[in-house]
């Protein structure tokens, strides 16, 4: 389902519009004036720099990740993330220092209801 925006009418800003790049904008009549870049199409690469993960990180293993932290999120903060650091991603990342922080980074998108649109945003 595409983001339609009719009649809009961006000005003065960083970037005007920034999305991923599978989701569907539908502009009409929309101008974006005096904005540094009037569009910006982000990639999973991008995702996965924001969540403090290397580049390199299979996004297979992101995705399964995910979907625990989807199946547990019921159970409470604690169990969701125990459940998730058990995941291959964290075996995968092995005893890298930031490994903490990328958890609290994707346990936080849990409690925020970000994960399914993280999940759609990655490649299949």
């Amino acid at each position: 389902m595409p983001i339609k925006m009719i009649d809009c009418s961006i000005e003065d800003c960083g970037i005007g519009i920034s999305a991923p790049a599978t989701l569907r904008l539908d502009l009409t009549r929309t101008n974006i004036v005096n904005c540094q870049k009037a569009i910006e199409i982000r990639d999973p690469q991008s995702i996965l720099a924001s969540l403090g993960l290397p580049e390199d990180t299979p996004t297979n293993l992101l995705r399964e990740t995910l979907q625990t932290l989807l199946r547990t999120r019921e159970l409470g903060l604690k169990q969701s993330a125990e459940a998730a650091a058990k995941t291959r991603l964290f075996e995968w990342l092995g005893g890298v220092a930031n490994s903490t922080t990328i958890l609290a980074n994707l346990v936080s998108l849990s409690q925020n209801g970000l994960v399914r649109g993280l999940l759609e945003s990655l490649p299949k």
